[in-house]
């Protein structure tokens, strides 16, 4: 039987998370490239990704097991990446370089906030190592988070969006 600790499965999800990152972010030009009819350069993308994993994934989880199998994922995934962006500069015409830049650019000081408050309270350990540690930490890290990410991740539009998703239930609960 194969078996593989917690840390290895951590490092397993990370590792298949990062191509996420950067592509679900394009669904929209996902659509967009359905809804315009160029599926046919979506597909020689998507072969390519399977092709790239196939070729990687016997040699990789050969030496390096289960973390072998999801850098083959992440190469691949990696690869479609880079592929669906070249098609959707070629066939759709979007600026790429403007996209990603409002997109990742405004994030990254919120992120990098969250990640060295995250690591202080792991590494500081204010909650027990318990089942209500965990919770509270999890707690913790939602409350941090919504914060953060409200006064410097969010711009005008977006918080106006979010009121408008909240302001019906609200107005709602204070009629009854």
């Amino acid at each position: 039987i194969f078996l593989i600790s917690y840390s290895e499965v951590y490092i397993c999800a990370i590792i298949l998370m990062i191509p996420s990152f950067l592509y679900l972010p394009m669904e929209v030009a996902n659509t967009t490239v359905i809804v315009k009819d160029k599926v046919k350069a979506q597909s020689k993308v998507f072969l390519f990704m399977a092709l790239v994993n196939l070729l990687l994934s016997v040699p990789l989880s050969k030496y390096f097991g289960a973390q072998g199998m999801c850098i083959s994922i992440l190469a691949a995934y990696l690869c479609r990446t880079i592929g669906m962006n070249i098609v959707y500069k070629r066939e759709l015409n979007i600026d790429l370089v403007g996209f990603y830049r409002k997109t990742f650019l405004s994030l990254l000081l919120p992120i990098c906030l969250l990640v060295v408050v995250s690591f202080t309270l792991n590494f500081v350990k204010i909650f027990p190592e318990n089942i209500y540690g965990f919770c509270l930490g999890a707690l913790s890290y939602v409350v941090i988070f919504t914060l953060v990410f409200w006064t410097m991740g969010l711009n005008g539009n977006e918080k106006e969006l979010v009121f408008s998703l909240v302001s019906p239930i609200y107005k709602r609960n204070r009629k009854s």
